[in-house]
């Protein structure tokens, strides 16, 4: 009699585990992740437009677009084949600076979220070589330029230029003023043995 009890429970257990691996499956193979990056780069200047670029390597049905964790925005599939969704910001300030990532969603599973892009915004426009280019979930080493920092500002390439300027002139108006004092003593000296 306590076999026939068993038999209930061990179906019912079962059917539990059958019907939970069909989503167990589907979690555990998730779509590699897309890569991002920003058109015209990571740094622009404050009030321009920005272009983020989200990028799949296995066509998708939709897009998503996250701000540090937060939606952003869905872009959906116009084509079964599209691979790329693009994600206008009109004008570049600092609520629209930050960390940014995508996802991807393909035949019931989302992918890898992206590597993570960050958007600055600067005062001064910065050269396009700065752009590190489409950043993927695969860590690399860090690409972008490190300006230093000034009174708590971060210097663009305009800055650095300026400041290695500023210490130019400085070096070259010690250097005149230690010459004319040279000579200014040197003439001195002179005037002295002739008297």
């Amino acid at each position: 009699m306590g076999g026939r009890d068993k038999t209930p429970a061990l179906t019912a257990l079962l059917c539990l585990g059958l019907c939970w691996a069909p989503g167990d499956k589907a979690q555990a193979e998730a779509w590699p992740s897309p890569s991002i990056s920003a058109e015209p780069g990571p740094t622009v200047l404050l009030g321009q437009p920005v272009t983020i670029m989200c990028r799949s390597p296995a066509g998708f049905d939709a897009v998503r677009l996250e701000k540090e964790g937060i939606l952003v925005k869905n872009e959906w599939s116009a084509s079964p084949n599209q691979r790329e969704a693009r994600f206008p910001l009109l004008t570049m300030d600092a609520d629209t600076a930050g960390r940014y990532r995508c996802l991807y969603h393909k035949s019931g599973a989302w992918s890898e979220r992206s590597g993570e892009l960050e958007l600055v915004v600067t005062r001064e426009d910065v050269p396009r070589a700065s752009d590190p280019g489409p950043v993927s979930a695969v860590p690399s080493a860090p690409t972008s330029q490190e300006y230093p920092v000034l009174n708590g500002v971060r210097l663009g390439l305009a800055g650095v230029v300026l400041l290695i300027l500023a210490a130019i002139l400085a070096e070259a108006w010690h250097s005149l003023r230690r010459a004319r004092q040279g000579c200014l003593g040197w003439t001195q000296q002179g005037a002295l043995q002739g008297v």
